[in-house]
């Protein structure tokens, strides 16, 4: 992520993104950010301070189950906001993966600056429902993308196991809907393809290399 500093640059995405039609609250000071392809714009862990407004780019958004399979809550081409969740719940956490599928360019306020401001901005307030409608639809009609065993294991290691580490293949199998067989079998591949190592009975560690 790179903020976008140049007055010239960030004047022109303002310009571009028409956004002053979406708020009634006037001299609200914009910031800038470039994202590059494959970075995340958030994630569960990130500080989630900003309310964002793609400008340029297309974006993936999708949650990690935790039984490593992926459920995606859309992709957004043009328009799109971000931090609508964390604007109402006062949430600093991001509850989903955002990751940019091509280089992204977004507007974005500081939400501890303009929250309380905003609450009362009946235009922003129809912009941010109209937005929330769209992405609830989404998960209503999307359903869990198709994933194989091995990728749903990665994804489990990577998110829900503390340092990347496995331990207990029976109730591993219980959470990844497998049998613990299956589960082994899995494990015995990633580990001869050097994406996990064994690291004692049943314990299994995901190599920094496949984070």
């Amino acid at each position: 992520m790179e903020r976008i500093r140049k007055q010239e640059k960030l004047s022109a995405l303002l310009e571009k993104s028409g956004v002053e039609k979406y708020f009634d609250t006037t001299g609200l000071k914009f910031e800038g950010f470039f994202y590059r392809k494959g970075e995340l714009l958030e994630d569960p862990s990130s500080s989630g301070q900003y309310l964002k407004m793609i400008v340029n780019g297309d974006v993936s958004i999708y949650f990690i189950r935790e039984d490593g399979s992926t459920y995606s809550l859309g992709f957004s081409k043009g328009r799109f906001l971000l931090g609508d969740l964390q604007f109402f719940l006062k949430n600093d956490e991001a509850p989903c993966f955002v990751e940019a599928l091509t280089d992204v360019e977004c507007l974005a306020l500081s939400l501890p600056r303009y929250r309380k401001i905003l609450q009362s901005d009946l235009r922003f307030l129809n912009l941010i429902g109209t937005v929330l409608a769209e992405k609830l639809q989404n998960f209503t009609i999307n359903t869990a993308e198709s994933q194989t065993l091995e990728e749903r294991v990665i994804n489990y290691l990577k998110y829900y196991c503390k340092g990347g580490e496995l331990s207990g293949l029976e109730r591993t199998a219980f959470r990844l809907h497998c049998s613990g067989r299956q589960l082994q079998r899995v494990l015995n591949r990633l580990e001869e393809q050097q994406i996990v190592k064994k690291c004692g009975k049943g314990r299994y560690l995901l190599l920094p290399s496949s984070e």
